[in-house]
């Protein structure tokens, strides 16, 4: 295992988090983070409609609003960087 690997797996989620915020406040970095309930692979990645009924076995899908198609796995890795600011929690270094 490499330098540090045991670390995390042997942390638990929660302290895995108060972990990485304090380290990017460290470093001068900001930290966001989502509710764990923001559906970001059932939004779409183009206009941010909400799929209400998305199936877990949908790979795929059609956004009804704007007709984008696009993957699961690509949205749920792109919406997340559009999580709005004023709901996101942030980690800033003082004086940032």
């Amino acid at each position: 295992m490499k330098p540090g690997a045991v670390d995390v797996a042997d942390a638990g989620l929660g302290d895995l988090l108060r972990q990485v915020a304090y380290e990017t406040a460290w470093h001068g970095c900001r930290l966001h983070t989502a509710d764990r309930f923001y559906p970001s692979s059932e939004s779409c990645s183009a206009c941010g409609h909400v799929q209400q009924a998305l199936p877990l076995a949908a790979r795929a899908h059609r956004c009804d609003a704007c007709g984008a198609v696009a993957d699961r796995d690509h949205d749920a890795a792109v919406n997340p960087a559009r999580w709005p600011a004023r709901t996101a929690q942030t980690a800033h270094p003082a004086g940032a």
